[in-house]
């Protein structure tokens, strides 16, 4: 089983299932496998991990995201331009397209981003 760790803001989401895909610069995982879909419960590294759900990941696909001079996202899925960015943003937790572009800006500096991203389907209990 593989882990994938979340920050705090995104637990709910994963929780609730509004959250179905992360980008991430290696996915570390594979279609059919199944994954544990995780958050630290403090600090992370020195507390400990809370199970959000477990899933089966469904896709892997390669990824770039691309920001304009005037902080626009493109983002590229499998070497195609994503016409609905809204709609990805949205599967991807956030509230909309320019709340996306500004976590990454934030979180991965303004530089291309290439990656994977990971689409996962809830386990039933």
């Amino acid at each position: 089983m593989r882990v994938i760790m979340f920050q705090p803001q995104f637990k709910d989401l994963v929780s609730y299932g509004s959250k179905k895909q992360t980008i991430r610069r290696k996915a570390r995982c594979k279609p059919g496998d199944l994954v544990s879909l995780r958050n630290w419960e403090g600090k992370p590294y020195r507390s400990k991990q809370c199970i959000i759900a477990a899933a089966i990941c469904v896709s892997v696909k390669p990824v770039t995201l691309e920001f304009s001079r005037d902080g626009r996202l493109f983002i590229y899925l499998n070497g195609k331009l994503v016409r609905n960015r809204e709609a990805f943003a949205k599967a991807d937790g956030f509230e909309n397209i320019e709340a996306m572009a500004l976590w990454f800006i934030r979180t991965h500096g303004p530089d291309t981003f290439h990656g994977e991203v990971i689409e996962w389907g809830y386990r039933k209990p």
